[in-house]
């Protein structure tokens, strides 16, 4: 039985992914700012950019109410005051497709 090798096919898969997530961000913004009763994104990373903007101003995102998460993503969501509104979104797409590489290369050895 010819059993099909996946190790070939991986950057496809994790450019797939990448572009994947890129494009729901995508439309996740464009539902978020033009249906204001319906929202795609979760009230957690509206939790999460507020309390970057804390850390940006140089206070604690715990200043920020009900904020119950690690610092680590209000620090990485940092971004969304510095570069864009979705850039801490396309972090977090990266480093889940980073996990997906360490688990790529768990299963492959």
């Amino acid at each position: 039985m010819n059993v099909i090798n996946m190790s070939k096919y991986k950057n496809l898969f994790l450019a797939f992914a990448l572009i994947g997530r890129f494009v729901i961000c995508y439309i996740a913004s464009v539902i978020d700012e033009r249906t204001p009763n319906m929202k795609y994104t979760d009230t957690d990373y509206d939790v999460f950019s507020d309390a970057a903007t804390h850390v940006y101003h140089g206070r604690s995102p715990y200043n920020r109410h009900t904020y119950r998460y690690t610092p680590l993503a209000a620090y990485i969501c940092v971004v969304n005051n510095v570069i864009h509104p979705l850039a801490g979104k396309w972090i977090f797409c990266i480093l889940d497709v980073v996990m997906g590489v360490f688990m790529w290369s768990l299963i492959e050895s």
